[in-house]
């Protein structure tokens, strides 16, 4: 009844009000569409962008896991194949990822675990875990801050480098060898370039590593004889794939000269190319000093030989004047007893 007493213009005005509160209803209404849709492609993606990491991770060569709140949530299979745990004892609540550390790491990844939690990111470093049945592995841990289901996580890859360990310590242990030796000791390649060379060749040269190194004995020996003598045997070897032994002489660019006695052997890769050769070079600078004396010697013996020979010579030959003028007087003399008792035997 209340409705019938309104005016018209007051009616228009409630409607018009009406249909602008219907409009803004409708609105909001359209407008939550959109946002549900997009919240389930943000959903998608990150499901399809974590099934693609998961994928890689499985097949990565590396161990690959994700901590979370110092929880493992997730682990890689190399992590099972490394490390000998099954994933279940991985995501265990009471497992304690530290006892994956050796001891004397476990500071470090501590002190490196609580920096990542407060939001700082870690550069990679080196350390060791402990498998399951107690064997030692170096490696080199890569972690990183990210986001997992949500919620703050580290992103851990490790690369195990117990081999490249081992090959390092052989290495050391192969260079003190080296360098320990008396010999000087080189490999050159096709171009007669030094790739390695040991003390006792820099010292030879005069030069220091980083002198030598990639160069060849043109650019390091000043006396270019001696240089292309180098490199003719190098060749040499080169072309009949086979050991030569060379005696050569050797001016270094301090001026000191030396002697050596070497031997170079062809280097081969695995399909029997030729790619080098390694030299070992030994010094024979003195016993080349001790043969110059001897000779010097055996020619001052020679001459004192020659001299004696001639002195001798002329005392036999002053020897047989004297016996030839005494032989002749004694001859003299008789002829003249001769004749004297000749004379006698005619006078009686």
């Amino acid at each position: 009844m209340k409705n019938h007493d309104k005016t018209k213009d007051e009616l228009i005005n409630e409607l018009t009000e009406l249909r602008k509160r219907l409009a803004k209803l409708e609105g909001e209404r359209g407008g939550t569409q959109p946002d549900i849709t997009e919240k389930k492609k943000a959903e998608a993606a990150l499901k399809e962008s974590e099934e693609k990491f998961r994928d890689l991770a499985e097949e990565s060569p590396n161990m690959i896991f994700i901590n979370q709140r110092g929880r493992v949530v997730y682990a890689n299979r190399r992590c099972e194949e490394i490390m000998s745990y099954k994933r279940e004892e991985f995501y265990d609540p009471e497992f304690d990822f530290i006892t994956l550390i050796a001891p004397e790491f476990r500071d470090l990844i501590r002190s490196n675990f609580r920096r990542h939690t407060e939001g700082h990111e870690i550069a990679p470093c080196e350390y060791a875990l402990i498998t399951k049945e107690g064997k030692r592995i170096e490696a080199i841990i890569t972690s990183k801050l990210m986001k997992y289901e949500g919620e703050n996580a580290i992103l851990g890859i490790v690369t195990d480098i117990t081999q490249c360990k081992k090959t390092e310590e052989y290495l050391k242990k192969y260079r003190f060898m080296v360098e320990s030796a008396h010999d000087a000791i080189f490999l050159k390649d096709l171009e007669s370039r030094y790739i390695i060379a040991n003390n006792k060749a820099l010292e030879a040269f005069g030069l220091s590593r980083e002198e030598v190194i990639g160069k060849n004995d043109y650019e390091l020996m000043p006396n270019r004889e001696e240089a292309e003598k180098n490199v003719a045997d190098d060749q040499y070897v080169y072309k009949t794939g086979k050991p030569t032994e060379v005696t050569k002489h050797m001016t270094g660019v301090d001026g000191r000269e030396c002697w050596f006695q070497a031997i170079k052997v062809p280097q081969f890769d695995d399909k029997g190319n030729i790619t080098g050769l390694v030299g070992i070079a030994r010094d024979i600078s003195k016993e080349k000093r001790l043969e110059k004396e001897l000779e010097k010697h055996r020619e001052h013996l020679e001459d004192l030989v020659k001299e004696r020979t001639e002195q001798l010579k002329e005392k036999v030959a002053e020897m047989e004047r004297f016996i030839d003028i005494a032989v002749g007087r004694e001859l003299k003399m008789a002829e003249m007893e001769k004749e004297t008792e000749s004379l006698r035997s005619k006078g009686h």
